[in-house]
C-alpha cells in the first residue's frame, strides 16, 4: 500500500502502479489508429508543428507591421541570457519619452554612428543588485529577530507564527538577488539612481549572462545570512550589526563592479539631433540627466493586475510581503482589476483615445505589461494567440482549465515584462491584435516585435502599468484610501504566492 486518505471517515487504498495497468495503456494506445498516427508524426516532427493553427497563424503575421496603431520607429533591445525584462522594458518605455526631448528619433541613426539611442540597462542592474542586497540583509535581520521573540513561548499561536518565519526565510534565501522585478521596483531605481545612455555604461559579459555573477551573490549574501543570525542570537549590540551590514555591502559591491564596471557618478554626452543640431552634456549625472530629459511622471503609474481566484475580489489594492529592493522606496502595489478594463486602458494609453479616464489629456505612449509568455508561443514568427496550438487535438485529451485554476494550481504566472507599442483595432473600436515589444534581440518575430491575437491577452496577460488619470473613479478612490490608511493594502500576500512572480 502506497498511502491512506480519509475521505469522509473512510479510509481509501492508493496501490502502486502493477504490470496490468501498463500492459492495458499499451494495448490501448497501440489500438487507436488516431494516436498512432500523431506519435508517427511526432517522433519527425515537434508537437508545436503538427499542431499549430495554420489559419491563425497566417492571420497573426500577414501585413503585422501596418495597424492601425503603431508608436515604434526603433530596433528591438536584447537582454540576452538574463532576467532582466522589466529593466529592458521599463526603460524602453522611458526611451520613448526621452528620444522627443531629446530630439532624435530612428532617423537620427544616421547622425550617431548608426545606431538607436538606447538607455543602460547594465547600470540600472548594478543598482538593483545592490539595493537589492541591502533590502535582504534587512529583511533577514527582521525575520531572525522575530524569530528570537516567538522562540521565548512556544504557544500555538507563536508557532503558527515561527512557521511562517521559517518558510519566509526559507524564500528569500532561495530568491535572493534574481534578475527579475516589478513596475515599482524600477521606478524605485530610476527616482534614485536616474539613467544613462547605453554607450556610457555598457553591456559586459556578465550582465548578458548573469548565472555566474548572480551565483557568487547569492554564496555571499547566504554567508552573510548565516552570520548575521550568529550575531543576532549572540546577541550583537546595534552597532555590531550595522558594522557587518557595512562589510557585507563592501563585498557585493565588488563583486558587481568586477563584473559589470564602476557605474558613473557623472558623465559627458553628445549627440546629433533628427536635424543633424550637435548637442552636448558636459558632466552631468544620471540623476540629473533623467530629470532633465525624462518628462513620464513615473510615480502616476499604476500597475493593474488580473488575479482571478473568487477570493481576491476585484477592486481591492494587493501587496505582497517581501517583495521589493530599494529599502524606504514605494512598495510594490497592484490593483486588482477586471481583465475587460485592463484591456481597454491599454489600448486608450496606446491611442491616446480616452473612454473611460476623466480630467486628462495624455497623448499616445506605450504601455509596460506582464504575462505569462510560454503558452501558445511561437517565438520564431513572434505571435501568441490562445488557440495558436490544438494540442487537445494532437493528444485526444481534454486540457480545458480556467485561468483562475492556472493560478491557483501552478501552471501560469506572469513571468516577463514587455512593452505594447501598437494595437489593431476595427470600426468599432475593437482590438484583433496587439504589437509587443519583447527584448529578445532581432531575429524573431517582426524585428523583435511580437504579435499578440487580443484572445490571448484575456488568458494569459495578468499585468499593465497605467496612468493613474486613466483609471475610473472606483480605483482612483481605492488608490485615495491606499495612501489615507499608511499604504497598506487591502490585501497583503505572502512571498510565495503566485502573484509575487517576478517578471
Amino acid at each position: 500500500m502506497w498511502y491512506n486518505l480519509c475521505v469522509e471517515g473512510t479510509y481509501m487504498e492508493f496501490n502502486a502502479i502493477e504490470a496490468k495497468t501498463t500492459e492495458q495503456f499499451r494495448a490501448e494506445f497501440m489500438s487507436d489508429s488516431f494516436r498512432v498516427r500523431m506519435q508517427n508524426a511526432a517522433v519527425k516532427c515537434s508537437v508545436e508543428q503538427i499542431s499549430e493553427n495554420f489559419e491563425r497563424k497566417k492571420e497573426l503575421t500577414t501585413s503585422r507591421s501596418a495597424i492601425s496603431t503603431r508608436l515604434d520607429d526603433w530596433d528591438a533591445t536584447n537582454q540576452k541570457r538574463s532576467g532582466r525584462c522589466w529593466l529592458f522594458s521599463s526603460l524602453n518605455l522611458i526611451r520613448f519619452n526621452m528620444r522627443s526631448n531629446l530630439g532624435l528619433s530612428d532617423k537620427s541613426k544616421k547622425n550617431n554612428g548608426g545606431t538607436s539611442f538606447e538607455l543602460s540597462q547594465n547600470y540600472a542592474m548594478f543598482w538593483d543588485k545592490f539595493e537589492r542586497a541591502n533590502y535582504f540583509i534587512n529583511d533577514v535581520i527582521d525575520i531572525i529577530t522575530q524569530k528570537v521573540i516567538t522562540n521565548a513561548d512556544y504557544s500555538q499561536v507563536q508557532q503558527s507564527s515561527q512557521t511562517l518565519l521559517d518558510r519566509a526565510l526559507a524564500f528569500i534565501l532561495d530568491t535572493v538577488v534574481d534578475d527579475g522585478g516589478q513596475w515599482n521596483m524600477a521606478v524605485n531605481l530610476y527616482t534614485k539612481y536616474g539613467v544613462v545612455p547605453k554607450e556610457v555604461m555598457p553591456e559586459t559579459v556578465s550582465s548578458s549572462s548573469t548565472a555566474l555573477m548572480n551565483k557568487i551573490l547569492k554564496t555571499r549574501l547566504r554567508k552573510a545570512a548565516a552570520d548575521l543570525e550568529n550575531l543576532i542570537y549572540e546577541p550583537a549590540g546595534q552597532q555590531q550589526l550595522e558594522d557587518e551590514k557595512i562589510n557585507i555591502l563592501r563585498d557585493i559591491w565588488s563583486i558587481l563592479a568586477t563584473n559589470l564596471g564602476t557605474p558613473p557618478d557623472r558623465f559627458s554626452y553628445s549627440y546629433r539631433t533628427d536635424d543633424g543640431e550637435y548637442k552636448y552634456e558636459d558632466c552631468i549625472t544620471p540623476q540629473k540627466f533623467f530629470k532633465k530629459y525624462c518628462s513620464l511622471p513615473l510615480k502616476d503609474y499604476v500597475c493593474l493586475v488580473d488575479d482571478p481566484r473568487a477570493e481576491h475580489k476585484k477592486g481591492l489594492s494587493i501587496g505582497i510581503s517581501h517583495l521589493g529592493n530599494v529599502v524606504g522606496g514605494d512598495d510594490v502595489l497592484y490593483l486588482n482589476a477586471p481583465i475587460e478594463l485592463m484591456k481597454q486602458l491599454t489600448i486608450e494609453s496606446l491611442t491616446g483615445e480616452h473612454k473611460t479616464g476623466k480630467g486628462h489629456s495624455r497623448g499616445p505612449e506605450p504601455v509596460w505589461l506582464g504575462c505569462d509568455c510560454a503558452p501558445y508561443m511561437n517565438r520564431a514568427d513572434g505571435t501568441w494567440a490562445s488557440d495558436l496550438y490544438d494540442f487537445e487535438g494532437t493528444f485526444a485529451i481534454d486540457l480545458t482549465t480556467s485561468k483562475e485554476n492556472r493560478v491557483r494550481y501552478g501552471d501560469s504566472a506572469m513571468t516577463h515584462a514587455m512593452l505594447f507599442t501598437g494595437v489593431d483595432l476595427d470600426k468599432n473600436f475593437k482590438p484583433r491584435r496587439f504589437r509587443v515589444e519583447n527584448s529578445w534581440g532581432s531575429e524573431s518575430g517582426d524585428k523583435g516585435f511580437y504579435t499578440m491575437h487580443d484572445n490571448w491577452f484575456n488568458e494569459y496577460m495578468f499585468e499593465v502599468a497605467i496612468h493613474k488619470d486613466l483609471l475610473p473613479d472606483e480605483l482612483k478612490n481605492k488608490l485615495r484610501e491606499y495612501e489615507a490608511n499608511g499604504r497598506k493594502p487591502n490585501i497583503m500576500l505572502p512571498a510565495w504566492d503566485p502573484m509575487g512572480a517576478l517578471a
